[in-house]
């Protein structure tokens, strides 16, 4: 993790991500998506993201396929500020 004048990145030794400040625009991204080692994981995550409150899509039916005919299971989000984030399990185990 490392600040700079504009933002702030964070990072591994295969990917960083930069976060840069000024207004946000979800029109510029559809959504942002990670996959998550398995099912218990992703349902960990939901118990968080419910717990604080987040936007959760499909309440009540929020864990389910990726797309219409997909093995991959996941649930859908949108942070505060109305971006869309993806939380997904490859094959759905």
């Amino acid at each position: 993790e490392f600040d700079f004048e504009n933002g702030v990145a964070v990072g591994n030794d295969y990917v960083t991500i930069a976060l840069f400040k000024g207004k946000p625009s979800p029109e510029t991204i559809d959504h942002m998506s990670f996959h998550l080692p398995n099912m218990a994981m992703l349902r960990k995550a939901l118990a968080h993201l419910k717990s604080i409150g987040a936007d959760i899509e499909d309440p009540g039916d929020e864990i389910g396929p990726e797309a219409p005919g997909s093995e991959n299971m996941g649930l859908w989000f949108h942070d505060p500020d109305g971006y869309r984030w993806e939380l997904s399990v490859l094959g759905g185990k």
